[in-house]
């Protein structure tokens, strides 16, 4: 420490330069302003004034130590009770963001302090933490300006305590509580406590852990579409029904909606096949919804591939609107998506993991009204199966057809790479073919790359 005190305050303060300057939103590096505060003797002062700036950002992980994303309880962090009631007296005023575990009484009673300090905080994730009702409730009532609160998933979280938290957070944009213990468990956060966050900016129709749940309260959906401020619906890992779409349509939240259908599975607790959307939930979703422009049919909505090719027709007569399209139900047929490019008139096509399409898409997608609209195909691990897998000369013919394409994206794995034959003229004429469009392209295959260029920043056609 006797090395530090001879060397000048602005040499070491320079670090903090930075978050002095008003105007702007700044992230602070907490390590850095422990540093000036303990090895300048002016340090104390300056990382004061830097937290009086209300336009810094410092976020604060208490982390686990390292092990299995599975683990079945509770994490311990890896900071001692000590270092986190030390953090909380240094950098709690400054902190906006805390993301944290923690098992031991000691340690939950040093994070209660820390967060009693943290009068900035907006995120508080205790995803992993041993945090009762009683602190759960606590914390929300010292943090009234929480945007984004994850409750502890291993503890129980009650209907009443939820209720006090909406009163107590009333700004709150995205939450979400465990699903132990409350009475309403097995209901989607929208049949239960979305209602009591006016903020909230997503609309979950999932039944969390219950995969493939179906939504039926039908009255309690509309009642928060009325008053929602989201965007979009989250459907992740359950069952819509018409029901359920026709609930929303004709409220705020409905005429909002651009998107419905696509998927993000987060970590495991939500299976990507068990997200079901009926026939006729998308084409209520398609009369009712203004704004709908991008839809995605999931992996496991098989319903829409047993109702064939007619699918797209109904959806085409529901509606003029979509121009972006994602097929991922694994038993589409070719004729299910000719029939999609004959009736619409799409701009982006996208087709992940349809085995049994096979190169006759090309004629399919080519001779539809979508041939002349189509600006963007992704083909992802498509039309794979021997008998008639899509080759490159395939892909070039329907390069060809489609005379406004200019973005291409085709995944072809390399167990299938074979198959699809990629030759160097096929792979070359494609990517001319898209360059001479105004598309940069870069073409991998079987570990050469054609031609031999700088891979641009956003590749239009891929093959890998």
């Amino acid at each position: 420490m006797g090395a530090f005190q001879s060397v000048p305050d602005d040499v070491l303060t320079a670090k903090l330069a930075p978050y002095l300057i008003g105007g702007r939103i700044l992230t602070i590096d907490p390590r850095r302003l422990l540093v000036v505060r303990e090895t300048c003797k002016s340090g104390p002062d300056l990382v004061q004034l830097t937290f009086n700036n209300t336009a810094c950002h410092m976020p604060v992980r208490f982390k686990a130590p390292p092990g299995p994303d599975d683990n079945p309880e509770p994490l311990e962090m890896r900071a001692s009770a000590r270092v986190v009631e030390a953090m909380g007296r240094v950098f709690g005023l400054a902190c906006t963001a805390l993301y944290t575990c923690g098992r031991s009484p000691e340690r939950i009673a040093a994070l209660e302090r820390f967060v009693s300090r943290a009068s900035r905080l907006s995120v508080l994730v205790l995803y992993d933490a041993a945090v009762s009702e009683d602190v759960l409730l606590g914390m929300c009532r010292e943090s009234p300006t929480l945007e984004i609160l994850r409750g502890p998933r291993y503890m129980d979280t009650s209907d009443e305590t939820i209720r006090a938290i909406g009163v107590a957070c009333p700004h709150l944009q995205n939450v979400s509580f465990s699903r132990f213990g409350r009475d309403s468990g097995h209901l989607s956060p929208v049949e239960s406590y979305a209602r009591l966050f006016p903020e909230l900016r997503d609309f979950a129709l999932h039944g969390g852990r219950w995969v493939g749940y179906t939504p039926t309260r039908v009255e309690a959906i509309r009642e928060c579409a009325l008053n929602s401020k989201a965007t979009g619906l989250e459907v992740e890992g359950c069952r819509i029904t018409a029901d359920v779409i026709r609930a929303i349509v004709g409220t705020p939240l409905g005429d909002r909606i651009h998107s419905f259908g696509f998927v993000e599975p987060d970590g495991d607790d939500i299976d990507p096949e068990r997200t079901i959307i009926d026939p006729d939930a998308f084409l209520a979703a398609a009369h009712g919804f203004p704004e709908l422009k991008n839809l995605c049919v999931p992996l496991g909505s098989t319903e829409v591939s047993d109702a064939g090719p007619g699918f797209y027709v109904d959806l085409s007569r529901a509606t003029s609107r979509i121009i972006n399209l994602e097929i991922c139900d694994v038993d589409t047929t070719d004729a299910c998506v000719a029939a999609a490019c004959a009736h619409l008139r799409l701009v982006l096509l996208t087709l992940t993991g349809l085995m049994d399409l096979t190169s006759s898409i090309v004629e399919g997608i080519s001779a539809g009204r979508s041939a002349r609209t189509l600006k963007g195909l992704c083909i992802r691990d498509s039309a794979t199966e021997p008998d008639s897998p899509l080759r490159a000369a395939d892909m070039l013919r329907l390069c060809q057809g489609c005379p406004n394409l200019y973005s291409l994206t085709w995944h072809c794995a390399e167990q299938y790479q074979a198959a699809a034959e990629l030759d160097d003229a096929p792979c070359e004429a494609i990517m001319e073919l898209m360059e001479s469009r105004g598309g940069d392209v870069l073409c991998y295959a079987g570990g050469r790359t054609y031609p031999e260029f700088a891979p641009p920043e956003d590749p239009s056609c891929i093959f890998d």
